[in-house]
């Protein structure tokens, strides 16, 4: 051999598909072949286009590609590609990329042929068998991975099997839970004489996150509580039912900054550390006194019906289930309403409505519209407002559940 091609021969010599290969037949293949070398990026075969050439990698790597779908990587040293069109004489049936530059061996028929003597057609049979070799091991280890492919496809219809049956009961749970939840929102309307009421309650997904409460004590008083549990789903739908139950549980004399401290017991006992609630809970008697308590939760905001300005009572306190022990005292808010004055309460998805642009909504543009509109009916308002809410964000809803109350007082 040549430096040149005994070079080559330490190379690939070891390789799987030269291992079998005789010495003389060695000498006899690397005088038919040529050096050729390509760029990264190089198409070296053609899906679709004859070739009549067998590559073997000395140096770099191709990508195996089929109609533009990658299929597999060749790089190892004495890797063989061309093969199957060299010995069917048909069109290429993939496409063969250069990925790091190649270097690479080629062999053709016609140097083959360019032998005069009688070795010439034992030739053709000797690389004929040794490439259908090749082929046929490729073929057996394709068989091999479509049996693998195959068993991982049966396992995984099964997966998929056990997949839909999970989902199907958590569908059926987030069913019931979203029926009980409804049921014990519902199990709390109440008609208040001297209040006028509205709402607007949309929820993110099946359960809500947001939940109120509202009741007429013994005295005639109207209590009224709205809380936004973190997260969505059944985990903050359970929080919501603990919260309402700790509120049918309360004596209904009981302050509000009170009512608060219990709720944050309860909630810090049952809760997971990362889940809390935010939450308002106000009073208001027939005679127009309210008293308000919040835990963190958006401002609540008042319409006076006599042309002063909006009186927006800002959040406080720490969110409800966040500590045990809280670290500062709930505190108390008063106001005196007067007939005809409305009061809004809302979660903060009201507020989180975002343009294209990602501003929100926020709170002095609710106050904004509000007063803008005082004039129109509770249900008017509730329904202009989420109109202007979707035009603000062109149609987009925000990620949460979108709840607002309104009440006025009656003459």
């Amino acid at each position: 051999m040549h430096a040149r091609q005994r070079k080559i021969y330490e190379l690939i010599k070891d390789s799987r598909y030269f291992k079998t290969l005789s010495n003389e037949n060695w000498k006899k293949f690397l005088s038919l072949t040529v050096l050729k070398r390509f760029k990264a990026g190089d198409i070296v075969l053609q899906q679709g286009l004859k070739n009549q050439e067998v590559f073997c990698i000395i140096n770099g790597s191709v990508s195996v590609e089929v109609d533009d779908q990658f299929i597999y990587t060749l790089g190892r040293k004495g890797d063989i590609f061309g093969e199957m069109s060299f010995i069917s004489g048909e069109k290429s049936s993939a496409t063969i990329r250069v990925v790091e530059n190649l270097e690479t061996l080629v062999l053709s028929p016609d140097s083959i042929k360019d032998i005069q003597d009688n070795s010439s057609h034992e030739l053709h049979h000797i690389f004929y068998k040794w490439f259908a070799q090749i082929l046929a091991n490729k073929l057996f280890l394709t068989s091999q991975k479509a049996k693998k492919y195959e068993k991982m496809n049966q396992e995984l219809a099964q997966v998929n099997n056990e997949l839909a049956s999970t989902n199907q009961i958590l569908e059926d749970d987030l069913k019931v839970a979203a029926e009980t939840q409804q049921t014990i929102l519902s199990a709390g309307a109440v008609t208040v004489p001297f209040l006028a009421s509205a709402k607007c309650y949309i929820p993110w997904g099946k359960v809500s996150g947001d939940m109120y409460y509202h009741a007429l004590d013994k005295e005639g008083v109207f209590t009224f509580f709205l809380g936004d549990a973190t997260g969505h789903g059944i985990s903050a739908a359970f929080i919501t039912m603990m919260c309402t139950m700790g509120l049918i549980a309360i004596d209904s004399e009981t302050p509000t900054d009170e009512v608060m401290k219990k709720l944050n017991g309860l909630l810090a006992s049952c809760s997971p550390p990362d889940k809390f609630m935010t939450g308002i809970f106000l009073r208001i008697t027939e005679s127009g006194s309210m008293t308000l308590t919040s835990a963190g939760h958006p401002p609540v905001i008042v319409i006076p019906e006599d042309g002063r300005e909006a009186i927006v009572i800002e959040e406080a306190g720490i969110p409800l289930g966040m500590f045990a022990e809280v670290p500062a005292p709930y505190d108390k808010r008063s106001c005196t309403l007067k007939a005809g004055d409305k009061i809004f309460a809302y979660t903060d998805g009201v507020t989180e409505f975002i343009s294209r642009s990602g501003e929100l909504f926020g709170e002095k543009r609710l106050a904004r519209f509000l007063e803008q509109n005082k004039e129109s009916e509770l249900e008017t308002i509730l329904a202009d407002l989420l109109s202007e809410l979707r035009k603000f964000s062109e149609g987009k809803e925000p990620d949460d559940d979108v709840t607002i109350f309104a009440f006025q007082m009656l003459s």
